[in-house]
């Protein structure tokens, strides 16, 4: 056989003419003689590369969350049942099909897979309060499975196909595929560490066929108390984790970020928005996710028993100063411990005190306290005899504080606004105790409606 060979063509690694090399092969590209071919071949299959080498590229992140989430990564947002990982989750890759940004962080824009176990009906309710509370994006790159998937032998194939199609369809990259809930989708048992690896390397099978791809597991905590901080089930899951996030008590904390510092924890709550009515006209809600603060439920879930009761003081008592405050927390705690030292009382609100200021629930200004979520600059106050606040008496004009209602006397929403057939949290009457002369717009038994805002799956 012979070969019309180009006196001018040459080979683009050793650049020897075409005419002494022999004919010329395309690779990756270029073209390269036979001898170069096997050299670049070798190279490419050999097992180990030098460190010269690894220092030629300059460093690259590939991010698809800025700062917190890279590509061509596999992780897992984990937390107890009812602690919003699937509101979470529904948020961050919504931002990312719409290529908003989630948190402050910039998204890097793509499809997304949402591989929904069980609640889809609900989902669908999530999806549409998302997609009204956040200006009605388009939502064309997002997509989200219609029945569970059991990751046995034939469930990459189902999911890469289904993924090839979408981008097709879409012209968009498939850059999250999200799996809620690894229990609803694994075969086998969670607890055995081969399952598990086997579970684990079809994970890595389906996101391999996406490059530049996130694969996100949604899954729960274990119930025991030492297990309420990991992800239930055997260690090979962490193990093989890009990244963790633990999701509770209205905070995501990154418990693993392989190449990088985890991030500080980022509180969120849950927000309340209206999606429309049913057939009696009884409205329908949802929740979306909002970042920077926890709700009152959540504030208060690490609190002290005696932070709690001190808490509650200054719901009561907007403006209190701390002298006030103190001497209210002593009749209560007298109430329980008619023989408590007066010196076991003052340590114990210095603790209590300083507890709530150290985790931002309260603050003092002027040796007025009032609490972080709440700083009305007016309210009706009890009489001026008992001296409680900063000196608004009842015979004084007041201005309606922000948030309270003029019906039901109360901070929050008023019982006829919709948004107050989600739960509250109502503080029992023992808590709060009555002060003499206690008059105004104050309710004779004292009690106090927060409402909290915080509806969970």
């Amino acid at each position: 056989m012979s070969f019309d060979l180009d006196e001018e063509s040459a080979c683009s690694s050793c650049g020897k003419p075409e005419i002494e090399t022999g004919a010329l092969i395309q690779h990756n590209g270029h073209s390269v003689c036979f001898e170069c071919l096997v050299k670049i071949t070798r190279l490419e299959r050999r097992l180990f590369i030098g460190g010269n080498e690894l220092l030629t590229d300059e460093p690259h992140i590939d991010w698809i969350v800025k700062g917190l989430i890279e590509s061509d990564s596999t992780g897992q947002l984990f937390g107890p049942s009812g602690g919003g990982k699937s509101f979470t989750a529904l948020d961050l890759v919504l931002c990312v099909a719409t290529g908003q940004p989630w948190n402050g962080r910039e998204t890097k824009q793509g499809a997304v897979l949402y591989l929904a176990g069980e609640g889809r009906t609900g989902m669908k309710r999530r999806i549409k309060g998302w997609h009204q509370h956040h200006g009605k994006p388009s939502l064309e790159a997002f997509y989200m499975s219609q029945h569970t998937v059991p990751f046995d032998e034939t469930a990459t194939g189902k999911i890469v196909q289904a993924g090839k199609d979408t981008e097709t369809f879409t012209g968009l990259d498939v850059r999250f595929v999200v799996v809620d809930t690894l229990s609803r989708h694994m075969v086998g048992d969670e607890n055995s560490t081969k399952e598990m690896a086997a579970f684990v390397t079809t994970c890595e099978d389906i996101r391999s066929q996406f490059p530049g791809s996130v694969l996100l597991l949604v899954h729960h905590t274990g119930n025991s108390e030492e297990a309420k901080h990991r992800s239930r089930g055997s260690s090979a899951l962490k193990a093989a984790m890009d990244f963790e996030i633990h999701c509770d008590k209205g905070l995501l904390t990154y418990t693993k970020v392989k190449d990088g510092m985890a991030p500080d924890p980022t509180p969120f709550k849950l927000t309340p928005v209206l999606i429309g009515s049913d057939l009696d006209g009884e409205p329908i809600l949802t929740c979306v996710v909002e970042y920077g603060e926890r709700s009152q439920r959540n504030q208060t879930a690490d609190l002290t028993p005696n932070e709690k009761v001190l808490l509650e003081l200054c719901r009561c008592y907007p403006n209190i100063l701390i002298g006030n405050l103190r001497d209210v927390f002593y009749d209560k705690r007298r109430e329980r411990e008619p023989d408590a030292k007066t010196n076991t009382l003052k340590n114990a609100f210095l603790r209590s005190y300083q507890g709530l200021l150290d985790k931002g629930v309260i603050f003092e200004k002027e040796s007025v306290v009032n609490i972080q979520s709440a700083t009305p600059s007016h309210v009706t106050t009890p009489s001026q005899n008992n001296n409680m606040t900063g000196g608004v008496t009842p015979s004084q004009s007041v201005t309606p504080l922000k948030g309270w209602c003029d019906v039901c006397d109360v901070t929050g929403v008023c019982d006829d606004d919709p948004m107050t057939q989600l739960e509250k949290f109502i503080i029992p009457e023992e808590v709060l105790p009555i002060p003499f002369g206690w008059t105004g717009r104050q309710k004779s038994d004292a009690r106090l409606s927060i409402t909290d805002g915080e509806v969970l799956p």
